[in-house]
């Protein structure tokens, strides 16, 4: 256990979502009046969105938009907010979360409190969980990310399981199967 070496950001799913729907109402997109939009705004992100490997040259236009079909038939085309809004998992400033380090520093300073005999190892394999670990181009831009700021002779591997969106419940749930966790519950 390192629990010296623990992080966390209150940055989830949600914070996104949110994003998304400022992001989408600068796109001239306003689903910003339910709980029913906000959903559908989830959706989009989950559909649409994408980690841009280069966000500062990331082209925009409506060669670059997608469509997106909303219930009623009304079709919408995302164009920028699609790579913008996973953006803030690197840049969490643009939540206005100035002083949160960006995921690719969390992953790095968290390694860099470890002993020194461990870091190579952590770094090379970095695990990706969870449901705002989903977007295409994520496992990437971490790797590269990381890279950046490891020395030259260290390679971060990023290891992304296709079924990483449930991959705490499915290990939780092979822990509670286990004999030995059986004899800790508590019972009443």
């Amino acid at each position: 256990s390192m629990p010296h070496a623990v992080q966390r950001v209150n940055l989830a799913g949600r914070d996104l979502t949110e994003h998304m729907q400022r992001l989408l109402v600068a796109e001239n997109i306003n689903l910003t009046h339910s709980a029913a939009e906000k959903e559908i705004v989830r959706s989009m992100k989950e559909q649409l969105c994408f980690v841009s490997q280069e966000p500062a040259t990331e082209p925009t236009g409506p060669q670059c938009a997608q469509r997106f079909e909303l219930p009623d038939g009304t079709e919408v085309e995302v164009d920028s907010a699609r790579w913008k809004c996973p953006e803030a998992l690197f840049q969490p400033g643009l939540l206005g979360m100035a002083e949160a380090p960006g995921m690719h520093e969390m992953v790095h300073n968290t390694v860099q409190r470890c002993d020194i005999d461990v870091r190579r190892d952590l770094l090379h394999n970095i695990c990706l969980s969870g449901g705002t670990t989903m977007y295409n181009g994520l496992p990437k831009r971490l790797e590269s990310e990381v890279a950046k700021l490891c020395p030259s002779a260290v390679k971060p591997k990023v290891i992304a399981a296709p079924e990483r969106k449930f991959s705490v419940w499915i290990g939780g749930s092979i822990l509670t199967s286990l004999c030995t966790f059986q004899n800790q519950w508590g019972r009443s």
